[in-house]
């Protein structure tokens, strides 16, 4: 049974129809408030000008998915990433995204972090592919989009 089934239901015992119902139920819904499933919380309305992602590839440049790799989604362990890199961050005066030691400093902990845990043939496998952690961050200037893509680790392919 839906919201609309129990409104139309509750406009049907009080024979109110037309624009007399719509009248009620927007009194009701002043009364009901910010209540799920009556809110207008305006969810995608202020958009951040700035995003980032994570991606790997492996040596050739051909984009590999994290989830292949390491069992996780991208998004999960750029929040690990983000998280390490704002320990990692040395001057408290500068925003972290600026401090470029810091970021490849903790790419690199995350990277053989989730690797370290991976089984043995998988690890192998990872490394015969020379893996490249490449970190993007999108922003908005001028009302277009602007990638800025950095090699966070790069490691030489590791023949068995």
């Amino acid at each position: 049974m839906s919201v609309g089934d129990v409104i139309r239901g509750f406009c049907r015992r009080l024979k109110i129809g037309g624009f007399l119902g719509v009248i009620v139920v927007a009194i009701a819904l002043q009364f009901i408030g910010e209540q799920f499933p009556f809110s207008n919380f305006p969810m995608y309305a202020g958009l951040s000008s700035r995003s980032e992602f994570i991606y790997f590839t492996d040596f050739t440049g051909k984009k590999v998915g994290t989830w292949w790799w390491f069992d996780e989604g991208g998004a999960a362990m750029m929040k690990v990433l983000r998280s390490v890199w704002k320990k990692e961050n040395s001057n408290e005066n500068r925003p972290y995204r600026e401090d470029k030691v810091a970021q490849k400093t903790a790419a690199n902990y995350v990277y053989d972090t989730y690797l370290a845990i991976q089984p043995k043939e998988k690890r192998r496998r990872i490394e015969a592919a020379g893996p490249r952690l490449i970190y993007v961050e999108v922003t908005v200037k001028d009302g277009e989009l602007v990638l800025k893509e950095t090699v966070l680790v790069e490691r030489e392919p590791v023949r068995p």
